[in-house]
């Protein structure tokens, strides 16, 4: 099978996967502004995540600016998620709500929440972490295989 590519280096399959998710993104809206928010409530702001993901991926895939945001935020969005609550909330709630605006608070919360996340990758870089995780894991392994726990 040959997939043509263009002169921008994308293949014409990605630009055409790319334009079916842009209409899926469409049609989920329009399924969204039709349903009761009784039914389905749930999957309200779901229907959109998937579609947008393949649209990002094959429209914006090949941009180097924002293939290296998205590899960036990708690589620290562990810590993110598991530190942007305690911004939120607890510690900085003043700060993440004090415009009262919910897009500058958002943009308030995402920039506490990498420059966080930041520190926090640097300081588990720092300490060796992800070679003693690595180091503990595998003498759990050992103590598995030689006490044959999976065998019972």
């Amino acid at each position: 099978r040959h997939v043509r590519i263009d002169e921008d280096g994308r293949s014409s399959s990605s630009v055409l996967y790319g334009i079916l998710a842009v209409a899926a993104i469409f049609v989920c809206f329009r399924i969204n502004v039709n349903i009761s928010p009784s039914v389905l409530w749930e999957l309200e702001y779901g229907w959109f995540v998937l579609p947008f993901v393949f649209a990002v991926k094959y429209l914006l895939g090949n941009v180097p600016v924002l293939s290296r945001f998205l590899s960036f935020m990708g690589k620290h969005s562990m810590t993110m998620f598991l530190t942007h609550s305690f911004i939120r909330w607890p510690y900085l709630e003043s700060v993440v709500y004090g415009t009262g605006n919910f897009m500058l608070n958002y943009v308030a919360l995402l920039v506490l929440s990498v420059a966080l996340a930041v520190v926090v990758d640097w300081l588990l870089d720092k300490v060796h972490l992800h070679r003693f995780i690595s180091y503990v894991t595998g003498k759990i392994d050992g103590m598995r295989r030689t006490t044959n726990i999976d065998a019972a």
